[in-house]
């Protein structure tokens, strides 16, 4: 039994339904005027922001992923650009290290958008 429940159970004398008791959350003092700024940003009420925080799915709400997605087709541009340069230039090593980067970037990215490389 949780210390909620245990609480609840305390107050129960009679026998009508009750609602549990709500959970509270302050901020520390110091991030109170960021949280708040987060809520009005995220246009959701306090609770459903928490609730947002606490239960997403996915990781990051979508203004993120949409600008993670957009990065990622950015390094599928960046690698078609990089072989068209290696295939006129001739300088393998330097492009490849370019290359080799650019897989760290996407990995990254694909990780953080919960997608295999």
């Amino acid at each position: 039994m949780t210390l909620r429940e245990k609480a609840m159970a305390h107050d129960m004398s009679d026998t009508s339904p009750k609602r549990t008791a709500p959970i509270s959350y302050r901020p520390p003092a110091k991030l109170a005027d960021e949280f708040e700024a987060r809520v009005r940003a995220s246009g959701l009420s306090t609770n459903a922001f928490l609730s947002e925080a606490v239960f997403r799915k996915k990781g990051f709400g979508g203004g993120v992923r949409r600008h993670l997605a957009t990065l990622l087709a950015a390094c599928a541009e960046i690698k078609d650009l990089l072989r068209s340069i290696k295939a006129r230039e001739g300088e393998p090593e330097a492009l490849e290290r370019v290359e080799a980067e650019l897989r760290l970037i996407r990995t990254a990215l694909m990780q953080l958008l919960g997608r295999r490389s």
